[in-house]
């Protein structure tokens, strides 16, 4: 048995509204991530406590929120994948087993990368919930053993051009 701990921004209780959740966890996360820093977002608890429903919110509310943001006519990338037993699976390419490979930043820095995942192109907050919800049916029929992942790519337009990953993940 390992054990691993785990230290929280912030836990919400079940009186808490999505719009509250959204301001005071995820809205920071966005303006970080369209400022050009990485963000990442992850939603645990209980099963059926809400997580995909909170979720969910957070990500209309993300997507509109960074496309405001950006200049008109930005292009975000996303992909959806599953973490599922120690394994990774692409929910845009027919569940596709993906690899994970250490990516090299130089100067001996080493980030963990997946080979082959789908990324697509998409112009609106409307086009990121439709992929998300393929996504979502693409899952393994049983969703509270795994986690989803969107990670959504903001373009390089930070003082170093490079691209930011605002990673959205529920489990």
């Amino acid at each position: 048995i390992s054990h691993h701990e785990f230290y929280c921004d912030h836990v919400f209780d079940a009186s808490c509204s999505n719009s509250n959740v959204y301001t005071t966890a995820a809205a920071p996360l966005v303006s970080a991530a369209v400022a050009g820093e990485p963000a990442t977002l992850f939603v645990s608890g209980e099963p059926k406590s809400g997580k995909s429903h909170t979720w969910n919110a957070a990500v209309r509310s993300a997507t509109e929120a960074m496309f405001e943001a950006l200049p008109t006519g930005t292009k975000l990338k996303v992909s959806c994948w599953e973490v599922l037993t120690g394994q990774c699976y692409d929910l845009l390419n027919n569940r596709q087993q993906l690899e994970m490979a250490e990516h090299a930043l130089g100067y001996g820095d080493v980030i963990p990368a997946l080979m082959g995942v789908v990324e697509c192109s998409l112009r609106s907050p409307l086009e990121v919930l439709k992929l998300v919800e393929v996504g979502q049916k693409s899952r393994t029929a049983s969703p509270m053993t795994s986690h989803f992942v969107l990670r959504v790519t903001v373009p390089g337009h930070s003082a170093g051009g490079a691209a930011q990953k605002y990673d959205c993940t529920t489990g």
